[in-house]
């Protein structure tokens, strides 16, 4: 694992790792993955987030909450003990991502670094992204732009563009995550792009946006 996060680094890319606050991932729960029967942080935060950042360097985590649920944890309580064992790392530099498929609650907005604030993206036969779960995100983060700040991010979920939506589309979808201050983390092949979709992705004005919009709304407020 530290050779993967080694490799990621030397392309300038970050390096993530996706756990669970539970005992059991989610894969376990949604789809009988043996793998992910114990697989989760739960018993074990400061061990497992020792692993991951200090021994193999990673750069980010997203812990989600199957698991979490099932044991009827209270969320809160969980996701506060894995803050305080990131903390404990002595790194100031790993960014912290809260898996709840809602916005957690004024809590979090100064708990992780980005929340996630609804369900996942889904997805029409073929793997192609369904428009219309997107524009019910859209609609879930009209009223959350007050609790994000510079630093904190409610996340709208991955960006699924060059994966089967429209040119237009796909050019909504990235505008609009941009306007939002949503993390802009990318759900699709990065090998497997065309030009059109990385000349999107590379927009600077657009990315200077989505920067400089949560800074402007704090101000305001």
């Amino acid at each position: 694992m530290k050779s993967l996060a080694d490799h990621i680094h030397s392309v300038s890319l970050k390096a993530g790792f996706y756990s669970e606050a539970g005992i059991n991932t989610c894969g376990s729960i949604w789809s009988n993955s043996p793998g992910g029967v114990g697989g989760g942080l739960y018993h074990h935060d400061q061990q497992d987030i020792d692993t991951i950042f200090k021994s193999w360097g990673y750069d980010f985590l997203k812990v989600d909450f199957c698991g979490g649920q099932e044991q009827k944890l209270d969320e809160k309580t969980r996701y506060t003990e894995i803050k305080m064992a990131i903390d404990n790392t002595g790194r100031n530099d790993i960014n912290y991502n809260v898996c709840r498929w809602q916005f957690p609650g004024v809590w979090i907005t100064s708990l992780a670094d980005s929340w996630r604030i609804s369900h996942d993206i889904n997805f029409k036969p073929g793997s192609i992204p369904q428009w219309s779960s997107i524009l019910s995100i859209l609609d879930l983060n009209t009223y959350l732009a007050p609790f994000a700040s510079p630093g904190h991010y409610n996340d709208m979920d991955m960006l699924e563009v060059g994966r089967g939506l429209s040119a237009e589309e796909d050019k909504s979808h990235f505008s609009m995550w941009c306007i939002l201050s949503s993390p802009l983390l990318l759900g699709n092949v990065l090998s497997a792009m065309n030009q059109q979709t990385v000349d999107m992705l590379t927009n600077y004005l657009s990315i200077l946006w989505n920067f400089i919009n949560s800074l402007f709304d704090y101000i305001l407020r």
